[in-house]
């Protein structure tokens, strides 16, 4: 192998955005905006066939795992979005959305699953004081973070553009010659 030819790896990462199995799926469509609705619809009465029908206890064998892998998920999403926060990255609403939303369902799981007294009492403790804070900042983290459009820059009339465009340096003017571009 050559070192000047680049290897299938690196030429593989280069790729442009859509070139891959997956790139020319119509994600921003509205076909699939229209098909995610319909699922969240369907999703309302199945709710309802769930409050109805489920029993009021139930006995779960992996419980342990089911809260060390969700402890840990809040985990790794606080510490990625940190560094991510540290670096100044504009990665960061992704890592910082998903993490709010694990934050929440952590919160909501904990008070709705412990039992009464002192349980509950540490559960609710933990989202009002722990979970739920965390899960605002993360919210402000990728709100703050999301892409917003650039102002539109209106020139100062004592400023023209040179004759060349390959120049990108403005050069001051007289008013009077603004004033002249103004009134044409």
């Amino acid at each position: 192998m050559n070192l000047r030819e680049p290897s299938r790896i690196a030429a593989t990462m280069r790729r442009r955005p859509g070139s891959g199995p997956l790139g020319s799926l119509p994600v921003g469509s509205p076909l699939v905006g229209r098909v995610l609705i319909g699922c969240g619809l369907v999703l309302l009465p199945w709710v309802l066939v769930l409050g109805y029908t489920l029993p009021d206890r139930t006995v779960v064998t992996h419980w342990s795992g089911v809260w060390v892998g969700l402890d840990a998920m809040e985990a790794l999403g606080l510490i990625c979005t940190g560094v991510l926060l540290a670096r100044g990255s504009h990665r960061r609403p992704l890592p910082a959305a998903v993490t709010a939303a694990l934050l929440v369902v952590d919160a909501w799981f904990d008070t709705m699953t412990a039992v009464s007294g002192a349980e509950r009492a540490e559960a609710l403790a933990e989202a009002v004081f722990a979970e739920l804070p965390l899960a605002l900042l993360c919210v402000l983290i990728a709100w703050r973070g999301l892409a917003r459009p650039p102002r539109a820059r209106i020139p100062h009339p004592c400023w023209k553009p040179p004759p060349d465009n390959s120049v990108r340096q403005l050069r001051p003017t007289t008013p009077f010659e603004s004033l002249e571009r103004i009134t044409k």
